[in-house]
């Protein structure tokens, strides 16, 4: 038996919520570095705010659902062949990026009203206010949500890091995750193996 041959996938909703939040959080770190240092005339960078504020609630929402989902329904196993020293850095790695992707929209929101502004969802609805205006405030959690930003693009480097290094060990991880994937039908060896 092959590494992989004791493949199991996610089911297809967390597939679908993993690929569209780890698209959107791509590319809200992008559109915060663009923001952070003023790379947009001031009419363009208001509606790349507005925007990178509404895609970040929304990324909470789909996280909170994410996290209830996993919480409902345990993720799939990891192979037999990979040691227990990097299950237990897998599980620590995932807990690490969900916390830093629900912790962020919460640091910006608290940045933005301590700063004095309203929140609001693409200008549909605004966030009622957590905090009051408080300069000080606002500038502990402009920080929080920038250095942020940084620790979750290398949390994600390092999720894409161990993908290729178990790749490299024969263990191909991704089928676990892409939209469509089925576990692998054993072969007759191992259904002729599993019977004796």
């Amino acid at each position: 038996m092959t590494p992989s041959d004791d493949l199991q996938t996610y089911n297809p909703i967390a597939q679908t919520l993993h690929w569209l939040i780890g698209g959107l959080v791509l590319c809200l770190i992008l559109a915060g570095l663009i923001l952070h240092y003023d790379l947009l005339p001031k009419p363009e960078s208001h509606v790349l705010r507005t925007v990178h504020i509404g895609v970040g609630l929304t990324v909470l929402v789909l996280m909170v659902l994410r996290l209830g989902l996993r919480l409902r329904t345990p993720p799939p196993a990891l192979p037999a062949a990979i040691p227990p020293v990097e299950r237990l850095a897998a599980r620590a790695g995932h807990a690490a990026m969900y916390a830093m992707v629900i912790a962020m929209p919460v640091f910006g929101v608290i940045f933005m009203q301590a700063h004095g502004r309203e929140v609001s969802w693409f200008g549909l609805l605004t966030l009622p206010a957590l905090v009051g205006e408080d300069k000080p405030e606002s500038h502990l959690f402009a920080a929080f949500h920038f250095w942020g930003g940084w620790i979750l693009l290398a949390l994600i480097v390092v999720h894409l890091s161990a993908l290729v290094w178990h790749r490299r060990q024969g263990i191909w991880l991704l089928p676990r995750m892409w939209p469509g994937s089925k576990p692998p039908l054993p072969s007759p060896g191992n259904l002729r193996r599993d019977r004796g």
